[in-house]
């Protein structure tokens, strides 16, 4: 297990050598009911520019756009990592058939009755949500729906926190941790995340830098199984989160 004080010491005598790769949902923002109403915790900007002006890596690495990211916590030095790494060599399945799988997610969720279930065209994948769901089955019976679509499809399933997404194959957020770690030639690093996708990429980070890498996970109601395990701390909450962050300025 990593020493929080012991990593911000030794972060603080070698900048250069030191990221830091933070997830947004549930990590940099509180969980909101819609992807839509979600928000930086108040001084996140701030703090991330601070942060990216000292050290060799800020990162924001999600499964959102690089775009939409950029527009929801703007901060200058930040490096932003849509699609966990995706979008540079992103082989988008055809427009008709997302467009043909978002229909057939919408007729399905009608068929099932599945109130509060909301179907989400992303242009390139579909995401389902059902953190509204009034049927307390309602996430088996989407994830069931979605694993035999994807296979009939080609496509990828990526489980999150009330959601399941149906996506073209690509890199994993483990894969983006190693790859920002390479491309920058960190040493150290700290990564930090809440959802099922970041339990890998804590694991991850310390295969890779073992002592050198700090996991914190972000606890909610709503943690995926083994992010307190594989975590060297966890935080309450992204208020608390932002509070370890600014312990290393």
């Amino acid at each position: 297990m990593t020493s929080l004080d012991a990593f911000i010491a030794a972060a603080r005598a070698d900048p250069p050598g030191t990221g830091f790769v933070l997830d947004f949902d549930g990590t940099l923002s509180l969980i909101a009911p819609t992807p839509e109403d979600a928000t930086a915790v108040p001084g996140a900007p701030e703090l991330l520019a601070a942060l990216a002006s000292r050290y060799g890596l800020v990162a924001v690495l999600s499964g959102r756009r690089t775009e939409a990211l950029r527009r929801l916590i703007p901060a200058e030095g930040v490096e932003y990592v849509g699609l966990y790494g995706a979008e540079e060599h992103f082989a988008a399945a055809p427009a008709p058939v997302i467009a043909a799988l978002a229909a057939g997610a919408r007729g399905f969720v009608a068929r099932e009755r599945l109130e509060g279930v909301r179907v989400e065209d992303k242009g390139d994948s579909v995401a389902i949500h059902y953190r509204l769901a009034t049927l307390p089955a309602a996430g088996a019976i989407v994830a069931a729906w979605a694993f035999d679509r994807a296979s009939a499809l080609g496509l990828q399933v990526r489980p999150g926190k009330m959601v399941v997404e149906l996506i073209p194959p690509g890199p994993t957020k483990a894969d983006a941790v190693e790859a920002l770690l390479a491309r920058h030639g960190l040493h150290r690093v700290l990564v930090a995340g809440d959802d099922v996708a970041d339990v890998a990429a804590l694991r991850r980070a310390g295969e890779l830098l073992g002592p050198n890498a700090l996991r914190v996970g972000v606890a909610s109601d709503e943690e995926p199984p083994g992010l307190a395990e594989v975590a060297d701390l966890m935080v309450p909450g992204p208020p608390a989160g932002l509070d370890l962050l600014a312990g290393f300025l």
